[in-house]
């Protein structure tokens, strides 16, 4: 993202033109689309998340494009660059996210956001279900975002300032500049509508400041971004660009400034001494600056996923990494988080951010068994070693996790866990399919110590959510009383049953979800949540012998928050009220959610 120059060129007249979009190819940056489409449509986030509604908001957009003639492709960052080039902006963010987890849980939402941990499986789920062809990249998508846009001469679909950067010969579509609202899907006629929006072109830009695409890199590397803060060129702007441009002094002057300076420099090499001279010989700015400048620089002639798509065939392999194909494939497809390769290739993992009790332990706390199993198998060499490490090694290898300790951000070692005493020694990727789906399922219980017999009579889908749950209920810290636990599963009975019962005409029995957050039902749900996220990701990374949990049919924060609000000062949930006012007296919800209560609460 480079710092300010959305703002200048939304600000700036001449360089967003008018646009219909209709019967062509898009790239669309997934990631960005994602964002947009879930906080521009106000889909909760103060309880944990609405997963129906997100899920609704995205099949409408991408209804809204086909029904248009454009065929979406959709390309999601991968794992972040193994050099950690950017693990000083990633600190930074893990920390904005705990700073906006304070604000948001002590009722001071105001610009603060965070999604919620299923987000970005609900979207992918989304986009899978209407065959839309969904690729997670290497690393960043940008690049081959470009690339591929431009091998088909076709727009790129984002929201991220780097794209005014890059040369689309096709064009930039502003996700926020996307009309699509105004699409009727139910009106069929004679020729496709069009989407009116805002389009944007590099070359307009060079031809307004008469500047050579070569030299955006550097501008973009003058103005800051994830590699270098601009502030690195302080020196640089007070000494010359300050005196050289006259512009007077006002807000947000520093950008434009900065553009026309660049723009009356003679050439890119000169361009670069002067920035360089101007850090003075330090080493990691140096790096960090040419880091910079070589991103943005970089001009792929072709996409490495352009001959799938086009002819179909296999997905492009990982250089570099030794992955089974089946874990390949299943990274590719974004069934696999991205975060998997932090682990197994920089033992990192950035662990996903709640909006919870900060006064409390992390709510990541209760499912750090769950990871260290997850590490140990995605760490776990063929004939039992640990990846790194000899198999005689006394030492127990660990994963750098960063997580929220109090208010603030911190890395902590975590011990990977390598057997399981009665599973016996984990297996590696390779092994993992190998096994049958019994055995995986049994790995997985007894990382949820959960006997299966426990499970026998709980629908499939249910069963992984249900020992989460279980699992959840012995291990959670504060510990959880009967009274949630039953709040839980009745708003997972409601999910459930989503489609026969009127969620709309459930909620006008309820209270109204609190303005202000009951910290002790935040932070039970945020542990639950945690829980149940890295249970998922470890059902994916032993081959799904479970099925996949659809985060739609198992939560709904506002609703749950709402029952919570309604049966608090009872500190139960009555089952007559529950049968006759909640469930409407359907009995297949009324029997699920007594044998959920049985299975979950008996010891």
């Amino acid at each position: 993202m480079v710092r300010g120059l959305t703002t200048y060129i939304y600000e700036t007249p001449g360089f967003l033109k008018s646009h219909q979009l209709r019967g062509t190819r898009i790239v669309i940056d997934g990631k960005g689309l994602m964002h947009i489409l879930f906080f521009d449509f106000g889909v909760d986030f103060r309880h944990g998340g609405d997963y129906r509604e997100f899920r609704e908001v995205c099949t409408k957009f991408f209804r809204a494009l086909l029904h248009c003639g454009v065929e979406p492709y959709v390309l999601f960052d991968g794992a972040d660059d193994l050099q950690d080039v950017k693990f000083e902006t990633l600190v930074e963010r893990a920390q904005r996210k705990i700073d906006n987890s304070v604000k948001i849980s002590g009722g001071q939402v105001g610009r603060s956001r965070l999604r919620p941990a299923f987000t970005t499986d609900v979207f992918i789920k989304a986009v899978c279900d209407l065959d839309i062809p969904l690729i997670v990249c290497d690393f960043e998508a940008d690049e081959q975002v470009v690339a591929l846009a431009n091998n088909w001469k076709c727009p790129v679909l984002g929201e991220d300032s780097d794209f005014f950067v890059f040369d689309i010969k096709g064009g930039y579509i502003p996700i926020e500049h996307l009309r699509w609202r105004e699409i009727d899907v139910n009106n069929v006629g004679e020729r496709p509508p069009a989407i009116s929006c805002k389009i944007y072109r590099a070359q307009d830009f060079c031809r307004h400041f008469r500047m050579t695409q070569e030299m955006f890199p550097l501008l973009a590397t003058l103005l800051g971004n994830d590699y270098i803060d601009g502030k690195a060129f302080d020196d640089l702007y007070h000494s010359k660009i300050k005196r050289e441009v006259n512009i007077p002094g006002r807000p947000g002057v520093r950008v434009p400034r900065i553009v026309t300076w660049v723009s009356q420099q003679r050439s890119a090499d000169a361009l670069y001494r002067k920035m360089e001279t101007s850090l003075m010989s330090s080493g990691t700015a140096i790096h960090q600056m040419k880091k910079s400048i070589e991103i943005y620089g970089a001009k792929l002639a072709t996409s490495k996923f352009h001959g799938y798509l086009e002819n179909g065939g296999a997905l492009p392999e990982i250089p570099g990494w030794s992955l089974p194909q089946w874990c390949a494939e299943f990274y590719r497809r974004g069934l696999l988080p991205p975060t998997f390769m932090n682990i197994k290739y920089q033992r990192k993992n950035f662990l996903t951010a709640f909006v919870e009790d900060t006064s409390k332990p992390s709510c990541n706390q209760t499912s750090k068994w769950i990871r260290q199993v997850i590490y140990g198998i995605l760490l776990q060499r063929a004939g039992g070693s640990l990846e790194g490490e000899p198999s005689s090694a006394a030492d127990v290898q660990s994963v750098d996790e960063i997580d929220r300790e109090g208010t603030q951000v911190r890395c902590r070692p975590i011990a990977t866990v390598t057997s399981l005493p009665t599973f016996g020694s984990l297996p590696d990727l390779e092994r993992v399919t190998r096994l049958d789906k019994e055995e995986r399922k049994s790995l997985i219980l007894e990382v949820l110590e959960v006997d299966p017999g426990r499970l026998q009579e709980i629908p499939d889908e249910l069963k992984l959510p249900v020992a989460t749950t279980i699992y959840w209920r012995k291990k959670a810290d504060p510990p959880v009383s009967d009274h949630l636990v039953r709040v839980l599963l009745l708003g997972t009975t409601l999910c459930h049953f989503g489609n026969d019962l009127d969620m709309d005409d459930v909620s006008t029995n309820l209270e109204d979800a609190p303005r202000v957050l009951n910290l002790t039902a935040v932070q039970a749900f945020a542990q639950w949540h945690s829980c149940m996220d890295y249970t998922s990701q470890l059902n994916t990374l032993v081959h799904t012998p479970y099925p996949t949990p659809d985060a739609t049919k198992l939560y709904h924060g506002t609703l749950l928050h709402r029952i919570y609000a309604t049966t608090r000062l009872q500190q139960d949930v009555n089952p007559d009220w529950v049968k006759t006012d909640v469930l409407r007296g359907s009995p297949a919800a009324v029997a699920l959610f007594r044998q959920l209560c049985r299975v979950v609460q008996n010891p």
